[in-house]
């Protein structure tokens, strides 16, 4: 792409000073980063900052990662966040074998599939980090296994289940790469790790669901009276709560980027799952979360897939459409 292909008009030194801006614990991205992080993370982002945030991947749908991997390569965002659940650990579900789904899946094929996934995060629209917080399905599933089967297994090496299990290193990842996984004490998946943006808002996987969109990021404001963003449901929402003060609330649910097609979701066969993701941005010290749908519909050769659309800063509309490989 050229430069006026892409959002932004700004050069790649302007997009990397503006970069250079942001904080993580107080502390330079220049001088200092992290493999791995237990609890909150606290982030500092200025004026401008472009974040895309994805959820949910698991078993991916080809067609929608890939859109939301082309929309990545146009809005180019200083930073990628995946809120949680980029495995799927199939093999380790207490949902019940049925006739579609009758045998786990290999956790070596998984395991590859999601180090990939989450390769093409930190590639496409090449954002100069990447944040991974640990969800259920990443973590609570392994160590809720390991504990009930290999109780001792699990505190074998410096009584810490993350020396046995660690996930980065099971999926091909060194310290030193530009990506951050953030997890909980304990290794509790979706309940207590994330990232604190701006000191106003609180990402998490999430581990409170309600049954209606926009309930459950509800829920966890009631756990922490802030502003939140969460993985977790499969459901897109966004509420703002004005309050007596005047300081807006947000909630935002992240939808989902799983491809419901295949067996391992059959247990759920009538859902309100919605494909999405969430772009951030930074304006007055505020940050800004705006979910988008991918929806379904015809194109004008009246072929059905999944699209989104997004305004350029012009204000015109580009579709981006997601077609399988």
């Amino acid at each position: 792409m050229t430069s006026t292909q892409y959002f932004s008009p700004e050069g790649e030194a302007e997009r990397r000073a503006l970069f250079q801006k942001v904080s993580m614990g107080g502390l330079s991205f220049d001088t200092n980063r992290f493999g791995t992080f237990t609890g909150v993370l606290p982030l500092t982002v200025p004026d401008g900052i472009r974040i895309l945030v994805y959820s949910d991947t698991q078993c991916h749908h080809p067609g929608v990662l890939n859109g939301v991997f082309d929309f990545a390569d146009w809005w180019r965002p200083h930073m990628a966040v995946h809120v949680g659940d980029f495995m799927e650990n199939w093999w380790l579900s207490l949902h019940a074998p049925n006739a579609f789904a009758p045998s786990p899946s290999s956790p070596q094929d998984e395991t590859e599939s999601a180090a990939a996934n989450m390769r093409m995060i930190m590639k496409r629209g090449d954002p100069f980090a990447t944040f991974a917080i640990h969800g259920n399905h990443d973590v609570s599933r392994v160590t809720n296994f390991v504990s009930k089967n290999a109780p001792l297994l699990a505190r074998l090496l410096g009584k810490d289940r993350e020396t046995v299990m660690n996930l980065p290193s099971r999926m091909g990842f060194e310290p030193d790469e530009r990506i951050t996984f953030i997890n909980g004490v304990g290794q509790k998946g979706g309940v207590e790790g994330g990232l604190l943006v701006n000191g106003l808002t609180k990402w998490q996987h999430g581990k409170r669901v309600r049954p209606r969109p926009g309930d459950s990021a509800w829920s966890h404001f009631l756990h922490n009276f802030m502003s939140n963003l969460i993985g977790h449901v499969h459901r897109l929402a966004h509420v703002a709560i004005q309050t007596h003060s005047g300081v807006t609330i947000e909630l935002v649910e992240s939808g989902c980027l799983i491809d419901w097609r295949r067996p391992e979701y059959s247990y759920q066969p009538e859902h309100n799952w919605h494909h999405g993701f969430v772009v951030v941005t930074s304006h007055n010290g505020i940050v800004y979360m705006q979910p988008i749908p991918i929806i379904e519909g015809l194109d004008e050769t009246g072929q059905l897939h999944k699209f989104f659309v997004y305004l350029d800063q012009e204000g015109k509309p580009k579709v981006f459409k997601c077609f399988d490989n």
